[in-house]
């Protein structure tokens, strides 16, 4: 009968240690994490916020009239930005070469300066073009027609399209070529194949970052307020100019946008599952279109 030697901790395998020295360092890491959280949120319960400050204001007829303004900001910037990026995208993968040229400078250039340099050059456009030739009305003032909510929209909407027609650009490059290609040999005609077959198996690798792109928009219409558009940030700083509590609003601002980047983060989450599945699309496809369905199955 074989007897057992039992093994020191200095003989122990060498996997055994290199295990227990990841578990160390993990927890290590783990308290230095759970002590600087836990300084940060005793920094704030102690120090000379009032709390019930930003309660009171929470829900302050005036927050939410600045909330509302952010999303309605931020929806038209999005629609705007999202129908601009498809166009300029389209012009981008198939246009001719001057409409190619035209689309890489919009992007070159949209990309290239700072949004909020964008809001002042929209905000201030009157000192270049101090009329503006509207149909029905003829001449208008730039003044008068670009407010503090259209210099807003245009500079975010034109910022976001430049960001959105790279994304859907390489959503699109993704796509394998043949299917474009046997679309045209079954005679499917090419808008058709691009938004029936195309786009849907582009749209697992379209919808991450465009969705990032989505919440980022939402923050940066904060920027707004350089130019005197009333969203969440400026009433925010009307409201503590006023009161003197300055912290107390711009938690409560901190905190209404987390709440709605929040809701959008679930919402992306979501829409990303309904791609997450190899051969989806390829059924969604198949659904809509008897001839892709038969390219499928060739």
């Amino acid at each position: 009968m074989s007897r057992v030697t039992p093994v020191s901790v200095a003989e122990s395998p060498p996997g055994v240690v290199l295990r227990d020295r990841r578990a160390f360092g993990r927890g290590l890491i783990s308290a230095v994490v759970i002590m600087f959280l836990v300084g940060v949120g005793y920094a704030f319960a102690t120090s000379n916020i009032q709390w019930s400050f930003v309660a009171d204001y929470f829900f302050s007829p005036r927050i939410l009239d600045g909330l509302a303004a952010t999303l309605m900001l931020w929806v038209v910037s999005l629609i705007l930005g999202v129908g601009i990026g498809f166009i300029v995208a389209m012009m981008q993968v198939a246009g001719p070469r001057v409409l190619r040229a035209a689309a890489s400078a919009f992007v070159w250039f949209f990309r290239g300066v700072p949004v909020y340099v964008q809001f002042l050059v929209w905000f201030n456009i009157a000192i270049v073009f101090p009329m503006i030739w509207v149909p029905g009305r003829g001449e208008v003032s730039t003044v008068e027609l670009v407010t503090p909510f259209v210099a807003s929209t245009l500079a975010l909407a034109l910022s976001e399209a430049a960001y959105l027609a790279e994304i859907f650009r390489g959503g699109i490059m993704s796509v394998d070529k043949g299917q474009r290609d046997a679309s045209r040999a079954l005679g499917i005609h090419a808008p058709r194949a691009m938004m029936f077959i195309v786009l849907p198996q582009a749209m697992r690798s379209i919808l991450p970052p465009a969705g990032n792109e989505a919440i980022t928009l939402l923050k940066t219409t904060s920027l707004a307020a350089a130019i005197g558009y009333t969203e969440l940030l400026t009433t925010s700083q009307t409201i503590y100019y006023n009161t003197g509590r300055v912290m107390e609003l711009l938690i409560v601002a901190s905190i209404w946008y987390l709440a709605v980047t929040s809701v959008l983060s679930i919402g992306q989450h979501f829409i990303e599952a309904k791609y997450s599945f190899t051969g989806k699309a390829g059924r969604t496809v198949g659904r809509r279109t008897p001839a892709a369905g038969a390219m499928a199955g060739a």
